[in-house]
Order: C-alpha cells, then sequence, then structure tokens
C-alpha cells in the first residue's frame, strides 16, 4: 500500500477514478481469493505485497473521488464521513478477526471473510461507483512525467503528521494479541479495536462540521 501511495495520484489523475478504482478493485479482489490457496510463508508475503498495491490504489482512487464530488464547503464534513468508513474497518476487521480465529475454523474463516469484503467492494464500485468522475481536469504544464510530478512539498509535512500520529496506533495494532495472549487480558483485545471504532465514528463527522 505504501509503495503504491507514491504513485497513485499521479495514475488517478490521469486515467479518472472511477476507472482507477474499477482496475484497482478488481486487482485486489483477486489477490485476496490468493490468500486461500498459498503453499508457504514465501508467496504469502509476495501476495500480501500485491494485496497492498491493490489496496492504495483503490482507496487513493475513492478519497480523490470524494473530495472531488463533496461541495467545498462541506469538504471538511465529507472528509469525515469518508474517514469514518475506513476507521471502521480498521476497527472492526481485527474485532471480527480475532473472533473468526477462535472458531474451528480458524484463519480459512477469516481470509473466507475477507474475500467476502472485498467481493461486496467490487460490487459496490461497479454500481454505485457510478457517480465517480471519470477524469480529472489537469491544469497547464501538469501533463509532465517525471519524479518531481508525483510529490507535492506542500502535502509532505501533513504526511509527516499523520506518520507519527498513525505509528501510535499501528504499534499497538501489531504487537496487541500478542501482548495479551495468555494473560487475563486475552479476552478484551478485540474489544480495544471496537471502542476505538465507535470513538472515531461519533467524533469524525462532529469534526468535521466544525472545521467547515
Amino acid at each position: 500500500a505504501l509503495l503504491a501511495r507514491f504513485v497513485s495520484g499521479w495514475v488517478v489523475e490521469r486515467l479518472g477514478t472511477r476507472r482507477m478504482a474499477v482496475v484497482a478493485v478488481s486487482f485486489y479482489l483477486l489477490t485476496t481469493a490468493g490468500y486461500l490457496i498459498i503453499p508457504g510463508i514465501e508467496i504469502a508475503l509476495g501476495l500480501r505485497l500485491l494485496n497492498g498495491i491493490g489496496f492504495g490504489f483503490f482507496s487513493s482512487a475513492l478519497a480523490t473521488g470524494v473530495m472531488m464530488t463533496v461541495p467545498a464547503r462541506r469538504r471538511a464534513e465529507g472528509a469525515g464521513w469518508f474517514g469514518v468508513s475506513l476507521s471502521l474497518s480498521i476497527g472492526l476487521g481485527p474485532f471480527v478477526a480475532l473472533q473468526l480465529r477462535s472458531t474451528p475454523w480458524g484463519m480459512q474463516a477469516v481470509f473466507w471473510a475477507a474475500l467476502a469484503c472485498a467481493g461486496l467492494a467490487f460490487v459496490l464500485v461497479a454500481t454505485a461507483g457510478r457517480g465517480l468522475p471519470t477524469r480529472i481536469a489537469l491544469e497547464a504544464g501538469q501533463e509532465a512525467t517525471g519524479w518531481r510530478t508525483m510529490l507535492d512539498r506542500r502535502a509532505m509535512g501533513i504526511g509527516v503528521m499523520m506518520l507519527f500520529g498513525g505509528f501510535a496506533y499501528a504499534a499497538i495494532l501489531t504487537y496487541l494479541d500478542e501482548a495479551t495472549s495468555g494473560t487475563s487480558l486475552a479476552a478484551a483485545a478485540g474489544w480495544f479495536f471496537l471502542v476505538y471504532a465507535v470513538g472515531v465514528m461519533v467524533i469524525r463527522p462532529v469534526a468535521g462540521r466544525t472545521q467547515d
């Protein structure tokens, strides 16, 4: 996903948000299905890389489409509601995965659930995604190629803020299960993500309207 972010914005501007969303979600769906048949850890890591690239392009296309569609006077509110969707998936995903992994089907249940969600995303993009802008009108000089057209110094500072802010959550997300395994907190580990999702769902829309 990180690798895709460096070029996804440039690609989306030239192909259009809808076309890029359809291609990316199709690739994301195929790579998610691959989790059900992976034979070893090496292939699993390679598949994970491809899956992340698909998600990176997909999320960039949707985020761009949302920002282009929402009226300027309600842009922060629109960004807040869009952010709720990603925050809910980050919060509910690990919670559901931990519950499914404890079933007799183990990780296979997690993979099937992930495939079902990816399939639903594909259906929604193919139907409801028709309202996404087809192509972005580029200003004079923006058709140039090269790495300088893919990076914007004005956005780098905000990106660094998000890097450090997101690190605090990502560090806990990655090691929470291992840290609580075998302790009295193991049963409550999954609820950590659910509480996070609820908190974000409540505050994001309010924060967006306040910012506007």
